[in-house]
């Protein structure tokens, strides 16, 4: 994983604890914990880094608190539909998190991986593309957690709506990453842009675009 982006380091220290149960309880604290931390924009992050930059000093250090003071690095996603749909995510897996598990012993590894997926989104919100480096390396999670706790749902009347829901949300997500200018999606059901038509998009909005995100 590492020849692909060297986040993928984390990885190793997974698994010693991967695999280990976690209390109700404590998966309630932590949820407490996230949440008050996200929302009330509690700098843990950032003061953490600025400690260590003064420890280090010379370029380093400085590197480390410019870093934290980028504006374009340090932006806070505030509440949005994918905190709250992470959040309610979170609260399906306390509510059914012995069923889940009795299902499959295997799928405690998809919720630890979910809890560290939910706490890179909550607890480094300062600086959001580290959050979002982070975490996609534990997304894979709701390939097994979302199926699981539908699962569990035995009338089919909730297991239909609750399926309803999570392909409406993940439309409206997959057209939101897409909707920017140089992400349109295409297929062949709706037509594939050409090179030469991409090319002239990206010469024409290219210019204007990063004058913007430089200002």
């Amino acid at each position: 994983g590492i020849t692909f982006h060297i986040t993928s380091i984390l990885y190793i220290p997974c698994y010693f604890f991967m695999d280990k149960k976690i209390s109700k309880k404590l998966l309630i604290t932590l949820f407490l914990i996230f949440q008050i931390i996200y929302l009330l924009q509690i700098p843990i992050v950032s003061s953490t880094i600025i400690g260590i930059s003064n420890q280090i000093g010379g370029a380093l250090g400085n590197l480390l608190v410019a870093y934290t003071q980028n504006t374009h690095l340090a932006v806070s996603k505030g509440i949005s539909i994918g905190h709250l749909e992470r959040t309610l995510t979170f609260i399906a897996i306390i509510i059914n998190y012995k069923s889940i598990i009795n299902t499959n012993k295997v799928n405690i590894i998809f919720i630890n991986a979910f809890i560290i997926y939910f706490a890179c989104q909550t607890m480094l919100f300062e600086l959001s593309v580290l959050a979002n480096r982070l975490s996609m390396l534990f997304i894979f999670s709701y390939l097994i957690v979302w199926p699981a706790i539908i699962y569990n749902y035995k009338l089919k009347t909730n297991r239909i709506c609750l399926i309803f829901i999570i392909f409406t949300y993940s439309t409206l997500k997959v057209s939101d990453y897409n909707s920017g200018i140089f992400y349109k999606y295409d297929n062949l059901l709706t037509g594939i842009t050409s090179f030469q038509e991409r090319n002239a998009t990206f010469d024409a909005y290219a210019e204007s675009i990063l004058l913007d995100n430089a200002n």
